[in-house]
């Protein structure tokens, strides 16, 4: 109950943080019309696009007790593979956990830093870097 509290305020913090800060963006970036600016434009665009669908996705889903099962067991997978390796890491237990094959490998941070919703605001973070050096190479 309290873990569903925290995720929604959150999620409404990051969401509202994030678009805001997006729109001061597009609104700075819309008064100039060269190429770079109209690429920048295009990806905060589909940015703002992606958070719309993910978000009415998981309003839609939210209902369901097997989306919510599902969501832990995948997430509770890489979270026990995490604590694995750290535990190993940390205390040298000697458990020589391996990594997960090919792609999981690449994906586990991001897996994770969804599930924590930071990917957002690493995506937003990342837009503004975009944006800022696009407006200063001019």
């Amino acid at each position: 109950m309290i873990s569903s509290l925290v995720s929604w305020i959150a999620g409404y913090f990051l969401q509202w943080s994030s678009s805001s800060i997006l729109g001061q963006i597009v609104s700075g970036l819309t008064a100039s019309g060269d190429m770079q600016t109209k690429v920048a434009l295009a990806q905060i665009e589909a940015e703002v696009q992606a958070r719309q669908v993910s978000r009415d996705i998981r309003n839609a889903t939210s209902g369901f007790w097997e989306m919510r099962l599902i969501s832990f067991l995948i997430a509770s997978c890489f979270t026990l593979h995490l604590v694995a390796v750290s535990l190993d890491t940390v205390f040298k237990l000697g458990w020589a956990v391996s990594k997960f094959p090919a792609p999981f490998a690449d994906w586990e941070g991001a897996i994770l830093l969804s599930f924590f919703g930071v990917q957002g605001g690493i995506v937003a973070v990342r837009s503004i870097a975009a944006a800022i050096l696009t407006r200063a190479s001019r």
